[in-house]
């Protein structure tokens, strides 16, 4: 759980974002799990600048997942960023982007 917590003044206005140690740990287990590959189903454009362009067939390294609809990755090119779970889907251990 997250806390926010404000200050005022005549001048001035600061909000700062506390964050509980179980919301940390969690983030650090996402990084340090091990690394799925996933393939792209379907095409999607971004619609931000921290998001992937996904081409069907495409190749992404899985670096953590935000929540259940938003994964951070890294395509084969070296681009990282953002895209919807629901575009790929994740490969077994050993198997490729054809399912074998």
């Amino acid at each position: 759980m997250q806390q926010i917590y404000t200050h005022r003044d005549e001048q001035l206005e600061v909000f700062t974002t506390v964050f509980s140690p179980q919301v940390c740990r969690t983030r650090m287990r996402h990084a340090e799990a091990e690394k799925q590959v996933a393939v792209v189903t379907n095409q999607y454009r971004s619609r931000w600048p921290k998001e992937l362009d996904l081409e069907q067939g495409d190749l992404i390294q899985v670096l953590f997942k935000d929540d259940e609809s938003w994964w951070f990755g890294r395509l084969a090119n070296g681009d990282e960023g953002y895209f919807p779970s629901s575009c790929v889907e994740l490969l077994q251990v050993g198997q490729d982007a054809h399912g074998n």
